[in-house]
């Protein structure tokens, strides 16, 4: 179990990390491995358990591999199933909001590159 400080430090970083690592470029690859960092970093600080981060981490993956095969649409549908589960972290207490609303924002942020 983290520490208050150590949480805190984690829970910083995570918020620095979505606040400027995250750009809407035109690239979505670039973003979407922005946003596995992102999603990996709020893990850690969130404590959630393996099956937890390895789930919303494979949803961004499986929005690479599907943006690399040119699959855009399927990339889209990895993402709002990432957003569907970061939304029931959030409801279920084991996501913050603020964590919740920037793994949506970026989420959301990829999929208007792929529309």
């Amino acid at each position: 179990m983290k520490s208050p400080q150590s949480r805190g430090a984690w829970l910083g970083l995570a918020l620095l990390f979505a606040a400027f690592a995250i750009p809407a470029s035109a690239d979505p690859t670039s973003d979407l491995l922005a946003l596995f960092s992102q999603t990996s970093g709020v893990a850690a600080a969130n404590d959630f358990n393996q099956g937890e981060r390895v789930s919303l981490e494979t949803k961004v993956l499986a929005a690479i591999a599907s943006v690399q095969r040119g699959h855009e649409k399927t990339a889209t549908n990895n993402l709002n199933a990432f957003t569907n589960e970061v939304n029931a972290l959030e409801q279920s207490g084991r996501l913050s909001p603020a964590d919740a609303q920037a793994l949506t924002n970026s989420a959301n942020a990829i999929v208007n590159q792929l529309d």
